[in-house]
C-alpha cells in the first residue's frame, strides 16, 4: 500500500507544478504579443506620419524662396543666395526659419557646413563664406537696431512717409494720427503749396524709416479725403503686410565735389479765370560744394 501512496502522491504533485508551468508560459507568450503589436502599432504610426509629411512637403520654387527673404529684410543678392543653399539643404520650412532667430542661425550654421564639404576650391570656399558671414552681420545688426514691424498699427505717430504711385510719382508726408480706422496723413502739396489731387480708392506704395537705417514698405489705398482749412489729411487703410526694405549698412556717403546751385522763386500772374503760379529759375549760377549723397 505504501509504494501506490507514494505513486499517486507524485503524480498530483507533478500535474500542479505542469499546470503552474502552462499558465506561466502563457502569461509570457501573452506578455510578448502585447510587446510585440504595440511595437508594430507605433511603427505603423510612424511609417504613415513620414509618408503624410513627405507627401506635404512639396519642393518650393526657388523664387518663391526668395521673394520670402526678400520680405524679412535681405536684398535681392542676399536672397538669391539664401534660397540657392534653401534648396540644396532641401529646407521647406523656410519662412519660420527666417523669422526665428535661433532656426537661422541653424540654418547659417547648415550652410556653413555645406559649403566646407561641397566646394571644389578652398579659394571659392573662402569667397562662399565670407558672402555668408556679411549676410549674418547685416541682419544681426538689422535686429538689434530696431523693432521689425508688421502691421501699420505699430507704426509711430509723426512717423515722416513717402508716398508713391502707380506713376511713380513721389510725395512726402507725415503721419498724424494712427486709429484703428486708419492712418490720418497730412495732404501732400505741390510746389506752389496746392493740394495734389488724389481720387478715393487711389492706390499707394508707401515707404518710411524707424531708425538706424531700418526701412519698410507697404502697400494701402485712399479711404478717404479730409479737406479742412486748419490740417487737410488723407486716411489710408490698414494693413498687416508690411515689408522690411534691404538692409544697407553704408547708405550715405561723404564727398566733396563743386557743383552750382540756380535759385528758384515762384511768381503768380493774373490770368483773367484766376491766378496762375510760375516757377521761375535765375540764370546765375551759385557755387557750391556737395558733401552728402545719399
Amino acid at each position: 500500500m505504501m509504494p501506490l501512496f507514494q505513486i499517486t502522491y507524485f503524480w498530483k504533485d507533478t500535474s500542479s507544478t505542469s499546470n503552474d508551468t502552462r499558465i506561466f508560459l502563457i502569461v509570457i507568450i501573452v506578455l510578448f504579443a502585447v510587446v510585440v503589436l504595440y511595437a508594430l502599432i507605433n511603427y505603423l504610426i510612424q511609417k504613415s506620419k513620414e509618408t503624410n509629411k513627405s507627401q506635404q512637403a512639396k519642393p518650393v520654387s526657388q523664387r518663391s524662396l526668395q521673394r520670402s527673404a526678400q520680405s524679412s529684410g535681405f536684398s535681392s543678392i542676399e536672397s538669391e543666395f539664401l534660397s540657392f543653399y534653401a534648396q540644396k539643404l532641401a529646407v521647406y520650412n523656410y519662412r519660420e526659419i527666417l523669422r526665428d532667430k535661433n532656426k537661422l542661425d541653424r540654418f547659417l550654421r547648415d550652410i556653413y557646413h555645406y559649403i566646407e564639404k561641397n566646394s571644389k576650391t578652398e579659394q571659392e570656399a573662402e569667397e562662399l563664406k565670407k558672402k555668408l558671414f556679411l549676410i549674418r552681420e547685416a541682419h544681426s545688426f538689422r535686429l538689434h537696431s530696431s523693432k521689425t514691424l508688421r502691421s501699420t498699427h505699430e507704426i509711430p505717430k509723426m512717423t515722416p512717409l513717402s508716398l508713391v504711385t502707380s506713376h511713380d510719382a513721389h510725395y512726402a508726408t507725415i503721419l498724424l494720427a494712427n486709429e484703428n480706422d486708419g492712418l490720418y496723413v497730412e495732404y501732400p502739396r505741390d510746389a506752389f503749396g496746392d493740394l495734389i489731387k488724389f481720387a478715393i480708392g487711389t492706390k499707394l506704395s508707401v515707404y518710411f524709416y524707424t531708425g538706424n537705417h531700418a526701412g519698410f514698405q507697404f502697400k494701402t489705398v485712399i479711404k478717404e479725403k479730409i479737406k479742412s482749412k486748419s490740417i487737410p489729411m488723407l486716411k489710408l487703410k490698414h494693413t498687416h503686410s508690411v515689408t522690411a526694405l534691404p538692409y544697407r549698412k553704408h547708405d550715405r556717403k561723404s564727398v566733396r565735389m563743386e557743383c552750382s546751385i540756380y535759385r528758384a522763386s515762384i511768381r503768380t500772374a493774373n490770368t483773367g479765370n484766376g491766378v496762375k503760379r510760375l516757377l521761375q529759375s535765375e540764370n546765375t549760377p551759385l557755387p557750391g560744394i556737395l558733401t552728402d549723397v545719399s
